[in-house]
């Protein structure tokens, strides 16, 4: 599942497709929009973004503490 792949570590849309059996990237881009409602690349920039937002709010609860 792709949701899974980028937590792992970043990956290109063209490595995902292909691990998860899709021959074609652009087909996997668009069966991905279907049904997340974005397309591959967005999800990875918000899944980044809310990984930069979880590390400065731990950080400042550590920084509380």
């Amino acid at each position: 599942m792709p949701v899974i792949c980028w937590k792992e570590k970043k990956m290109m849309v063209m490595e995902i497709a292909y691990r998860l059996g899709y021959e074609n990237a652009y087909y996997f881009s668009k069966v991905f929009r279907k049904y997340i409602g974005m397309p591959p690349t967005d999800y990875q920039k918000r899944a980044e973004e809310k990984k930069i937002q979880e590390v400065k709010k731990s950080n400042r609860l550590n920084e509380e503490s």
